[in-house]
Formats: structure tokens, sequence, C-alpha cells
């Protein structure tokens, strides 16, 4: 029976580094993951002008963040089912509309219940970016 150690000498350069394509597939994944995933925090980071524009306090700044995590929720169990139908590229570009469209629409929001509902939208969105990773 052959043995199955395996000495440092007899693996050559090509077997330790990765393929270009491995590389290519790790940046692609790491700029969806960090371009995509930016829609549950980015209410948090402006919370303090959302307070100030709308002329309200502390705890009602923090509800279009509520919102967000509400739509995160119901997109990981929307975004999840669509997946396995239509495959992650088509539910990523879907989901890249809709946090595009948000944004845009979130930046002339006129009231905080208009900004609220579209970071829903954005948390919904933002769910695509939390594929299972044997897809």
């Amino acid at each position: 029976m052959p043995s199955l150690d395996i000495s440092v000498r007899e693996m050559d350069s090509s077997d330790i580094l990765d393929s270009r394509y491995s590389w290519a597939r790790l940046a692609a994944t790491l700029a969806v993951g960090v371009l995509g995933s930016v829609g549950i925090w980015s209410i948090i980071t402006i919370m303090p002008a959302v307070q100030a524009e709308f002329g309200i306090d502390r705890a009602g700044a923090s509800f279009p963040y509520t919102l967000t995590m509400l739509g995160f929720a119901l997109g990981n169990l929307l975004i999840g089912r669509a997946v396995d139908r239509f495959g992650i590229t088509s539910a990523l570009i879907g989901a890249s509309l809709v946090i595009g469209v948000a944004y845009g629409l979130a930046a002339l929001s006129p009231s905080l219940g208009v900004l609220s509902a579209l970071q829903f939208f954005i948390g919904l969105g933002a769910a695509a970016q939390f594929w299972p990773s044997d897809r």
C-alpha cells in the first residue's frame, strides 16, 4: 500500500499558489460583500444628520435603522428563494438595482417616513450579499 505522506519537496509552486481565477473570484466576492453590505450600516453613520434634518430625537432617528433590519430579515427569506430559483447572479443584479434606486430616492427624502420606507428596501437588497457559501 502506498504511503499517503507528501513531503514538502514533492510540492511545486503551482500546488501552493492559487490560480488567477481563484484570486479574481476572491476580488469579486470581496467587492460584492463590501459594496452590498454597506446598506446595513450606512444609516447609522448619518443618524446625527437625520436627527438634525428632521428635528427629531435619537430614538426617532433610529427608526430607519429598525426598518433596515426588518427589510434585511425579510430579504434573506425572499432572496434566498430567488437564489434557489434563478441563481445568485440574477439575485445580486436585482438586489443591486433595488439598493441603487432606494439610495437615490433616500437622498431626496422629504420626511422621516419616506426615508424609513426606503431604508426598508435598502435592507431588503442588502440581504442578497449573504448568500450560501455552497453557491
